[in-house]
């Protein structure tokens, strides 16, 4: 009969600190990325890599079976919505902004930004439900 090896305590508190401070920063990263673009500051092409190097992660930081079916696919998710955003403000720009009225424009920026929030509140949560299931899973 084989013993099932288990983590000690202290190295599973560790590692998961550490990879609570890294999910901290990647969405950091997100955010801040995301507010460039909005305020139209950003440069150069957002990649996932992009967003890694600006979070200072490992690029196979999120290729392990913990992320790779969840927050992978969130972070990608993210990046597609914020690369949309990007495409749709560029073709405003070419075109003549005003000619579509004032207010489809102010519409158009405070359904983004209300987008924006739905979005960091919903990444707010699951980190939330993930430190409850952590709790528990200590009780």
């Amino acid at each position: 009969m084989s013993k099932k090896r288990t983590l000690p305590n202290s190295l599973r508190v560790s590692a998961n600190a550490r990879t609570e401070t890294s999910l901290r920063a990647l969405f950091e990263a997100l955010d801040k990325i995301d507010t460039e673009v909005l305020n139209g500051t950003f440069e150069g092409s957002l990649t996932f890599g992009t967003v890694l190097a600006r979070a200072k992660l490992n690029a196979d930081f999120l290729n392990g079976p913990k992320h790779k079916g969840s927050t992978r696919k969130a972070v990608e998710a993210r990046i597609g919505n914020i690369n949309r955003h990007r495409a749709k403000t560029e073709k405003l720009q070419e075109e003549d902004q005003y000619s579509k009225g004032d207010d489809a424009l102010y519409w158009r920026e405070r359904y983004f930004r209300l987008a924006r929030e739905a979005n960091i509140w919903f990444a707010r949560m699951r980190e939330q439900q993930r430190t409850i299931r952590k709790l528990k899973s200590e009780m």
